[in-house]
């Protein structure tokens, strides 16, 4: 296995080449280089591990040739203290801006133990993202989110458990804005990034990028810290407005469960039929061709996998994937196959006994020139025994898709 150590290192470096790069963009920003430099590097050991499944990290390495321009989000809150903490240094320009003034009473709902939640309605206010909830001029999006519930990883690839979520401006809204929030159904609190911070602070200076063509802005992308299931509530203060926005939350696995009680409904095929596969086709302009009708797609390898010079383990072959989700799949993915002229089923992952799942959740994000805000990509391997045509299902909240391919000898 030695590949996955390079893949590993491979991983490792892009990482610090990126964070690099961002940094030297930043110097025109007024931000002295030497602390960008420090705070990436701080934000890469906070935010980002090697790892097999979906880090923002592989998909620097593996969509550089598929996502012309694609890098991961920034994942890691900026180091906020909390109030009665120690000082920290906060890294770029002097900003003025009075933090104690944002830093209101929190004025959130109380919710009885084993109440429903009353989370905030969602409406579409940007075309082609997912529905928002709140008033604004700040929104919460995250595409971890379904129907007012938010799943999020009870371990996350950046340790502690949370979701991903993008700070979205209202036009002409840059802030500041000061993020704080609890449980509101028994006792806990939100936090931010991996070092869990008791709040979040967005700046003006924050590199921001276009949602769409009404003026909206992503601001940020931060990592929420959700430490249990529950009703839970941010609170948002701005110069002129507090804005709260109430969710509930559950455990990935918990939407995946509910999934899991599909059958699996994949098409029959004749013996000696040719395989169905499905045709690449164009998605977006700024992504390769893709497989599926969506809004989960493969991508990159076409409709045929090969195992030739592969490595396998078990029996089971090793199969790289790319996963891409449009906005619309909100929520968990499940990803389940078999063989159509065999039986052989599709199986996932590492080990001599791989996972007959594969449960994507909300651990990278795509973000292309503003144009693919909300949109999700993983990279993982498809374990195949043998030659043949094959299908996954694939299953989100909404709705069930199949995706058929071949493999190769």
């Amino acid at each position: 296995m030695s590949g996955r150590h390079d893949l590993d290192d491979a991983i490792e470096a892009a990482i610090h080449r990126d964070l690099e790069a961002r940094a030297r963009r930043a110097l025109d920003r007024a931000r002295p280089v030497e602390q960008l430099l420090d705070a990436a590097a701080a934000r890469g050991r906070r935010g980002f591990r090697p790892a097999l499944v979906a880090t923002a990290g592989v998909a620097l390495v593996l969509v550089a040739a598929l996502l012309v321009g694609a890098t991961g989000a920034w994942l890691g809150a900026t180091p906020t203290p909390s109030p009665g903490s120690s000082p920290r240094a906060v890294i770029g320009p002097p900003s003025g801006i009075d933090w104690a003034a944002l830093r209101r009473p929190l004025q959130l709902p109380s919710v009885a133990t084993g109440a429903s939640c009353p989370v905030t309605p969602q409406q579409t206010i940007v075309a082609g993202l997912p529905a928002l909830a709140g008033n604004g001029p700040f929104y919460p999006l995250t595409s971890a989110g379904y129907g007012g519930t938010v799943y999020y990883d009870p371990v996350s690839v950046f340790g502690p458990p949370g979701v991903v979520v993008t700070w979205v401006a209202a036009p002409g809204v840059e802030g500041p804005a000061l993020v704080r929030g609890r449980r509101l159904d028994a006792a806990g609190t939100l936090t931010f990034g991996r070092d869990q911070y008791a709040e979040l602070q967005i700046t003006p200076y924050d590199v921001s990028s276009s949602v769409g063509s009404a003026g909206y802005r992503a601001m940020e992308s931060d990592l929420t810290v959700i430490p249990t299931a529950g009703c839970y509530a941010y609170q948002i203060d701005t110069s002129s407005s507090s804005t709260v926005v109430v969710f509930a939350a559950q455990p990935a696995a918990a939407l995946a469960g509910a999934m899991r009680h599909r059958p699996l409904q994949l098409p029959t095929l004749a013996p000696g039929a040719p395989c169905p596969t499905g045709s690449p086709h164009s998605v977006a302009s700024w992504v390769g061709p893709a497989i599926g009708a969506g809004p989960v797609y493969s991508i990159g390898d076409g409709a045929i996998l090969s195992l030739g010079g592969t490595a396998e383990l078990g029996g089971w072959y090793f199969e790289k994937t790319l996963w891409l989700a449009a906005p619309a799949a909100s929520g968990p993915i499940l990803v389940r196959g078999h063989q159509l002229d065999g039986p052989n089923e599709v199986r996932f992952e590492d080990g001599a006994n791989p996972p007959t799942e594969l449960v994507l959740t909300d651990v990278s994000q795509v973000g292309v020139n503003g144009t693919s805000i909300g949109w999700r990509n993983f990279v993982a391997y498809s374990r195949i025994r043998a030659a043949g045509c094959y299908a996954y299902q694939v299953d989100t909240a909404a709705r069930s898709e199949v995706i058929v391919f071949a493999a190769a000898p």
